[in-house]
């Protein structure tokens, strides 16, 4: 985005297909634990943070 600074990768995550939708099964239990813990996290509509991570790649 123009006029954001650019930040570097310090890291990757690289997954199976079905290690992956462990990992997604695991963060919404935990999100649902947390949220019938201590209420509901709000969510926004827009994110403060740009989800940009960079270039996309060429095949």
């Amino acid at each position: 985005m123009p006029g954001l600074p650019k930040h570097k990768v310090k890291s990757r995550i690289i997954l199976a297909p079905h290690h992956a939708k462990r990992l997604s099964k695991a963060l919404i239990e935990n999100i649902n634990r947390f949220e019938h813990k201590n209420g509901e996290i709000k969510d926004t509509d827009k994110p403060q943070i740009p989800l940009n991570f960079g270039p996309t790649g060429k095949a």
